[in-house]
C-alpha cells in the first residue's frame, strides 16, 4: 500500500464521529438531517441512517463490500456491489444502480 494511500485511511479513521454527523447536516439542511454513520475500511461497509424533513421515521442504508479502483487516465470507479435500505422502495431502486 502507497504511503499515500495509508495517509487517507488513516486520516478516515482518526476522522470523529461527532464531526461527520455536523457537516453531513450543515450539508443536507432543509433536505435531510443525519441521524447516524458508520464506515469501516477494513470489512469495507458504511451504514447512514437519515430522517428526510418533514418525515418521521428515518431511513437506513446499509452499502457492504464497497471498491474503488483507479482507471486509466487518472479517473476512479466506485463499485458497489451490495446495497439495502429499511425502505422496500429504496432496497429496489438501489438493487437497479449496484
Amino acid at each position: 500500500m502507497s504511503y499515500k494511500a495509508r495517509l487517507i485511511k488513516t486520516a478516515i479513521k482518526w476522522t470523529p464521529k461527532a464531526l461527520i454527523l455536523w457537516a453531513g447536516n450543515i450539508v443536507l439542511k432543509g433536505i435531510a438531517s443525519l441521524g447516524d454513520f458508520q464506515f469501516d475500511l477494513e470489512t469495507r461497509k458504511v451504514y447512514v441512517k437519515t430522517t428526510l424533513y418533514g418525515e418521521v421515521e428515518p431511513i437506513e442504508i446499509w452499502v457492504e463490500d464497497f471498491a474503488l479502483i483507479s482507471q486509466d487516465g487518472g479517473a476512479y470507479a466506485f463499485i458497489i456491489p451490495v446495497a439495502r435500505s429499511n425502505k422496500p422502495w429504496l432496497t429496489n431502486l438501489l438493487a437497479h444502480i449496484v
